[in-house]
């Protein structure tokens, strides 16, 4: 497989090399500079001592066709291209990240089909669900093959018994993050059981109220609404009261991007931004991605979750 070098949003380098066992990447980590207005680049080049890569920090570069070219008079001029749709590159990168601790998407293809996804890996964390106590809960949130929007399997959440099931992962070291990205794809079958809700929530605690951005997809009034949490208060700050209409039983891609002071939420290409003006809580800076299904005082909701992706992972 080729070499592979990943320049992350947060100024990490990951570097991924197979020399020593053959279809397995080893991760190398560093940092390196991009200033994209002037086309320079620092990184560090891996030659032939791993241990030790060479600071390039004379590089200027261009990005062409998917092709990256770089010009240094140190590491001499490199070209390097785009392998994000080599799938058998994304599989070995993604068993990299996952040895390593460190974010890549999770499409739950490598799990085993019914695990419960707090068995199946560990960073995600099971709350009102058999996984937290099969003596009290019959809700799950287990891997499943029924639907996907990657080649196998997904995440599945049902409440069976109204007590709102989540499924928590949180950032690196939990701690809260004012600028970031996180995607995630939903699936929502129109044979719901309750005509309540399916929730994903951007924000830093297990309650609706410490959402920094939640999106609410109602199975109720079939509407999308975005909300804020209101500090610990009961009520919600309504962003956008019907963002669109909720599509059942296709794949719905929703992305968040934040700054600090802002955000915005982009649900299949349809983009709202987000200001304390109208609704966003900046004191709910986001730790962490929350899903969850259904209503306290209701059950039978469900929902199909795949391709959770962030760096912040």
């Amino acid at each position: 497989m080729p070499n592979v070098y990943v320049f992350a949003d947060d100024g990490a380098q990951y570097y991924y090399n197979d020399d020593a066992d053959f279809g397995n990447y080893t991760l190398y980590t560093t940092k390196y500079v991009d200033e994209p207005e002037a086309g320079t680049l620092q990184f560090n080049y891996y030659e032939s001592d791993l241990d030790n890569p060479i600071d390039v920090n004379d590089a200027s570069y261009t990005v062409k066709d998917d092709k990256l070219n770089i010009i240094s008079t140190i590491s001499g001029n490199l070209t390097g291209t785009d392998e994000a749709i080599n799938q058998e590159v994304k599989d070995a990168v993604a068993i990299a990240n996952e040895k390593e601790g460190i974010g890549a998407t999770d499409d739950f293809d490598s799990y085993v089909d019914g695990t419960n996804i707090s068995a199946a890996n560990d960073l995600w964390v099971e709350s009102d669900t058999i996984a937290e106590d099969d003596t009290v809960y019959s809700s799950v949130a287990q891997v499943s093959s029924m639907y996907s929007n990657s080649p196998s399997n997904s995440l599945y959440l049902e409440d069976k018994d109204g007590s709102k099931p989540k499924a928590t992962r949180q950032f690196v070291d939990g701690n809260p993050v004012a600028v970031g990205s996180l995607t995630v794809d939903v699936y929502i079958p129109s044979d719901q059981g309750s005509t309540k809700g399916i929730y994903v929530n951007l924000g830093n605690g297990d309650n609706d109220n410490n959402s920094f951005i939640q999106v609410m997809l109602s199975t109720t009034s079939k509407s999308v609404t975005l909300r804020g949490g209101d500090n610990g208060k009961t009520a919600f700050t309504d962003i956008d009261q019907k963002l669109l209409e909720l599509p059942f039983d296709i794949w719905t891609t929703i992305q968040f991007d934040w700054d600090g002071s802002s955000g915005s939420v982009t649900i299949n290409g349809n983009k709202v931004t987000i200001n304390e003006t109208n609704g966003l809580n900046l004191t709910n800076t986001p730790s962490q991605l929350m899903l969850s299904v259904g209503d306290n005082s209701s059950m039978g909701n469900k929902a199909y979750f795949d391709n959770v992706d962030s760096d912040l992972f």
